[in-house]
């Protein structure tokens, strides 16, 4: 989930999330749900880069996809699995990119019940941004052969 979403969910139950001392911190957090305080726990990274300006939309794409993709590897229920499996039925290259990434995710405490936000690092965003990257191609020939 995108940083800003979960910022604004937490300020319409009446908290709001500030960077302190590097991390964050929920204000009012008593008013705040369990899930939506867990949710701000798994994704405390993203929200302080978020939050310091260092999170570009071209990042949010990539976070997005990568995320996804994980999803799906995990079998969480995902939006338009066909697609998904179609993508990485043609790019075999793509799964074991995505399983390299789960793994440094795992090496570094990663859980896949989780978010792997806390968890990402230079390698793991590299790859990340190599795996988006195939999918925008992907994406992009599949249109040009439909058109």
């Amino acid at each position: 989930m995108h940083p800003s979403k979960i910022i604004n969910s937490v300020g319409v139950e009446g908290g709001s999330i500030e960077l302190v001392n590097g991390g964050i911190e929920i204000v009012n957090s008593s008013r705040v749900s369990e899930a939506l305080k867990s949710c701000v726990a798994e994704n405390k990274t993203r929200i302080a880069k978020y939050l310091r300006g260092d999170y570009s939309p071209e990042k949010a794409k990539i976070d997005y996809v990568n995320d996804k993709l994980v999803d799906f590897m995990t079998n969480y229920e995902v939006d338009n699995p066909k697609a998904i499996d179609e993508f990485l039925r043609a790019n075999e290259k793509v799964i074991a990119l995505i399983i390299e990434r789960m793994q440094l995710l795992y090496d570094k405490g990663w859980q896949p019940v989780e978010s792997t936000s806390n968890y990402e690092h230079d390698k793991t965003d590299k790859l990340a941004a190599e795996i988006y990257q195939r999918a925008v191609d992907y994406g992009n020939s599949r249109k040009r052969r439909a058109g």
